[in-house]
């Protein structure tokens, strides 16, 4: 059979760390192939319902899981058998949380598409029994069946010679392990010994030099992480939604062969049963266990036989059975459903008002801070005005100087050019003054010339006569 997973979030990918939704997908995927089937994965990345409905029908199907309840409505209109994987006990989530009756009937709502429920374990079954009985539901044939989580296996064990614990978890208000951690760490106070790994962030630490916080890490460290410790701690509060969980974390302890320490409250016995120890006397247990070593090593082989159970293809076969026969949800008349109807449209309709109040919410914030922008544009285009008004004036002056100084430069050049021709006319005369003064310097040279020699006849005559005189 052609089969098609709806979800959200990504599978398990090397390096990364990955949620409860991405290990069930990869589950159901792995062992439905493993079955035969063909499978196909879209991650909700639509933007819208439409959007969602035209990437479905490009992709060959014959059944749909969708692994969110607001996808039931949607997918329903495909007209194909549609199962919906409750594998988290959510109608008791809700009760932790504000908006319990809106969950409440949107579940209600959704239940009403489904062709099938798939849940994790037995007492989530017999608790959505009798909801299903109260809207209508014939139980024959079985309207909900259970595809346990998988167990991956993991490396060999290395546990440590000093006793430590491992856990952890999401912050979630139904999830508060902080007493009881309290409580083990006495009792390391009181042996001397022993520690904690925490993985998360949790609102409210614990400061405790024998516990330790750590991040989120990739999945693949955080497994070698769970390989290297005595026993795994989840002694949570107890309360209702907790009497119904088997999480994913409890699935990979189990493939690392990690024996589960645990309240009363816990359905995890009702599968594990060796592996793991329940009980009301924290102290007591972990007394027990760090005094008895060898009994974790027995509980660690006992989860290892455990794996093959709990393995892709074994936990898928109830689902495989189904769909080669899929007898689907018989449904009848029950007050509930038109109540249920009606809450829901009710809903739609709130959201559709919120998006609207929210989108002029936003159109309002948007008009103001136009109106604002437009105010400090007039007043910058009242500054530029008063600008060009005070540059006009200023060019109005200029060209008023400007005339001014023209008709001054025009006196002052003809003033100028009647000096030019007077200067013209006086170096004209000196010219010739100098020319003429040179030719009467000349003159002069040459009657110096004459007188010289003259002066010169007249020494050497003077000679001559000397000598006469002499005799």
């Amino acid at each position: 059979m052609r089969i098609l997973i709806v979800h959200h979030h990504h599978l398990p990918k090397m390096g990364h760390s990955v949620t409860g939704e991405g290990l069930r997908v990869q589950q159901l995927h792995d062992g439905l192939c493993a079955q035969g089937h063909h499978v196909s994965l879209l991650s909700g990345g639509a933007s819208s319902p439409s959007e969602l409905l035209l990437l479905c029908k490009d992709i060959d199907h014959d059944c749909i899981i969708a692994m969110h309840v607001h996808l039931m409505p949607i997918l329903a209109k495909l007209e194909v058998p549609l199962i919906l994987d409750l594998y988290a006990q959510r109608l008791m989530e809700s009760q932790f949380e504000s908006n319990t009756l809106e969950t409440t009937m949107a579940l209600i709502h959704a239940l009403r598409y489904a062709s099938l429920i798939v849940v994790s374990n037995d007492r989530q079954r017999w608790s959505w029994h009798g909801v299903l009985s109260m809207l209508g539901v014939q139980h024959m044939p079985e309207p909900i069946i259970v595809v346990p989580l998988q167990a991956r296996p993991c490396g060999p064990r290395n546990p440590p010679e000093k006793f430590r614990l491992i856990g952890g978890g999401m912050d979630w208000p139904w999830q508060n392990p902080k007493p009881n951690l309290q409580r083990a760490l006495n009792v390391f106070e009181q042996r001397g010994e022993g520690e904690i790994i925490w993985f998360g962030n949790p609102k409210e630490r614990i400061e405790h030099p024998r516990i330790q916080y750590k991040d989120h890490v990739s999945y693949e460290a955080y497994r070698r992480e769970l390989l290297c410790a005595s026993a795994a701690f989840d002694w949570m509060e107890p309360n209702i939604e907790r009497e119904f969980a088997i999480a994913f974390r409890h699935m990979d302890f189990v493939g690392c062969g990690l024996p589960i320490l645990t309240g009363r409250y816990s359905p995890l016995p009702s599968f594990l049963h060796e592996g793991c120890w329940i009980s009301d006397d924290l102290e007591e247990v972990l007394h027990d266990i760090m005094g008895h070593p060898h009994k974790l090593e027995e509980a660690s082989k006992h989860l290892t036989r455990s794996l093959d159970r709990l393995s892709s293809s074994n936990t898928t076969k109830s689902l495989h059975s189904w769909l080669l026969d899929s007898k689907e949800i018989q449904w009848s008349h029950s007050p509930l459903v038109e109540p249920a109807q009606l809450w829901h449209e009710l809903l739609e309709e709130k959201k559709i008002n919120g998006t609207l109040i929210f989108a002029n919410q936003e159109y309002d914030r948007d008009r103001q801070k136009k109106s604002c922008e437009i105010s400090e544009l007039h007043h910058k285009l009242a500054e530029h005005i008063t600008t060009i008004a005070n540059l006009s004036r200023s060019i109005s002056d200029v060209v008023a100087y400007r005339k001014e100084a023209m008709i001054v430069l025009g006196g002052q050049i003809e003033q100028h050019s009647k000096t030019a021709e007077d200067l013209t006319t006086e170096n004209a005369i000196l010219r010739a003054d100098i020319a003429k003064k040179s030719a009467e310097l000349e003159a002069m040279d040459q009657l110096r010339s004459r007188l010289e020699n003259d002066i010169q006849a007249l020494r050497e005559e003077v000679e001559k006569k000397k000598t006469l005189w002499r005799r």
